[in-house]
């Protein structure tokens, strides 16, 4: 499943041998990253290498300035939280949208 959901196509299935049973068992890491963690609560919700080559790409966006820039170092819970603590405090503000 997760070679046909890849969008990047980095995933590729190739079959493997492994004539030991102990071998067979063992647990093997391809591939292992340090985390991002959020800003706000120190969940870690992505790939730390993944969040900079957003930061990168979204660098020059207009709408990806100042603190929603920081909504990119933000878990999903805590982003969404940080979109909506504005118009949460100001109540009226809603209607102004």
């Amino acid at each position: 499943m997760c070679e046909k959901a890849c969008p990047e196509q980095a995933i590729a299935l190739t079959p493997r041998l492994q004539p030991e049973p102990e071998a067979r068992r063992a647990v093997q890491s391809l591939k292992a990253e340090e985390a991002a963690c959020c800003i706000r609560c120190g969940k870690p919700f992505a790939p730390a290498s993944m969040i900079r080559r957003i930061q990168q790409k979204l660098a020059g966006h207009s709408h990806f300035q100042n603190e929603a820039a920081q909504r990119l170092l933000m878990c999903e819970d805590c982003r969404v939280k940080d979109v909506f603590a504005a118009l949460a405090a100001d109540p009226a503000a809603q209607l102004k949208l």
